[in-house]
């Protein structure tokens, strides 16, 4: 389920202020689709356009970069 890079992770998260281009969650979605919150940078998303899901301890996690689906990776304790 992985769709897109997220630019704004490259330097880190100053990219996150007013714009999101390259992230998830633009354009359409589905009306099944829910909101959820990427745990490493705080961006709401849609389920049904997140950069990549993880199920961990019963859940879903969703991540709006690449750059965030690794982080969560190397160290999933920080961000739970």
């Amino acid at each position: 389920m992985m769709k897109h890079g997220c630019g704004a992770h490259m330097g880190g998260h100053g990219g996150h202020g007013e714009s999101h281009e390259g992230h998830a969650g633009h354009g359409g979605t589905s009306p099944d689709s829910h909101k959820v919150k990427d745990p490493v940078c705080g961006m709401e998303i849609y389920e049904d356009q997140a950069y990549a899901m993880i199920r961990r301890e019963e859940r879903q996690i969703f991540f709006c970069s690449e750059a965030c689906h690794e982080k969560f990776r190397t160290e999933p304790e920080k961000y739970l």
